[in-house]
């Protein structure tokens, strides 16, 4: 059996309705290779013994020293193909470097296997268009926590031009890559180096702002007060995470299981929808949506926390 992500299935995992799908978002899935059948029980036993020695593997541990050196190197690489592309290549050259191909993929709590390899990056690129368009389509000013290699603000800018785009990282490289950005592009980007560790408070966002993080608050493992005392400080709109959730797997499930191992053994971000549900408590917060969307990554997959705060 074979099958295609189309838009009845990105509108159902982003809970929009298919007719309220943007045009770009629609052109997006047409063009795109979604192409994918379900694992025989050969590919999951090769799926799964992989993931098991992976994880025995102690290069799965890094010390923070090590991972911003990782990430410095990255997203360098990314600054040197942005400087050498022309603007038809920009979204290419920031693909952020974590995405390899495979022919495995985790969708609707299941293993899939695609013809496609770069299938996971491309519905990567569709999702985060539905959660532009569902969370921040209004915005006037976006910034990015863990902006990286700014790709994702570079998506961004593409759909809401007029938009102020901020990002914020640890890297210099990231500050770099938004004020090559802001030099050839007619959006407005700008960038500054920031720990979400130990965050610098004469970093200051336009109040109203709105706040996303994508793949970046997983790195912080539970050490996440910081970053969230900075937020209500900011007093923002809304903010929007698309991040792996320990909270929203199922240990009963084997893919599941494997993940929530995974993300342990990398120092993954845990507790954080626990907490945000403690200040929704406390009336600091309200949580406007929370939800998996079933669209994996080749070892784990990222949900949908979409909040503000109250004041």
């Amino acid at each position: 059996m074979t099958a295609r992500l189309g838009e009845r299935d990105f509108a159902r995992m982003f809970r929009v309705e298919p007719a309220d799908l943007p045009d770009s978002v629609k052109a997006r899935i047409r063009a795109a290779d979604l192409g994918w059948r379900p694992a025989d029980r050969a590919e999951l036993s090769e799926y799964v013994l992989g993931f098991l020695r992976l994880l025995e593997e102690g290069s799965l541990s890094r010390t923070r020293e090590e991972n911003l050196a990782a990430f410095e190197r990255g997203w360098g690489e990314n600054l040197r193909l942005l400087q050498c592309a022309a603007p038809g290549g920009y979204e290419e050259a920031l693909r952020q470097k974590y995405f390899r191909d495979s022919k495995f993929l985790r969708y609707d709590k299941d293993l899939i296997i695609s013809e496609n390899p770069q299938l996971e990056y491309q519905a990567f690129v569709i999702a985060r268009l539905c959660l532009f368009h569902s969370y921040l389509r209004s915005a006037s000013v976006v910034c990015e926590l863990g902006s990286g290699s700014c790709g994702n603000l570079l998506l961004f800018s593409q759909e809401f031009p007029e938009a102020e785009l901020i990002g914020l990282d640890w890297t210099k490289a990231s500050s770099a890559i938004a004020a090559e950005l802001d030099r050839t592009l007619p959006s407005s980007f700008t960038g500054h180096r920031f720990d979400m560790t130990a965050p610098d408070p004469a970093i200051r966002l336009p109040a109203g702002a709105a706040i996303m993080s994508i793949h970046a608050f997983e790195q912080l493992g539970s050490d996440f007060a910081p970053i969230l005392e900075y937020i209500f400080a900011a007093r923002p709109s809304i903010v929007l995470h698309y991040e792996p959730i320990l909270e929203f797997y199922d240990d009963r499930n084997l893919l599941d299981h494997l993940a929530i191992r995974y993300s342990r053994k990398r120092n993954y971000l845990q507790g954080f929808y626990t907490r945000l549900h403690e200040l929704e408590r406390a009336g600091r917060c309200a949580v406007l949506a929370a939800f998996r969307p079933d669209l994996g990554g080749v070892l784990h997959e990222a949900a949908v926390i979409v909040w503000k705060p109250v004041y």
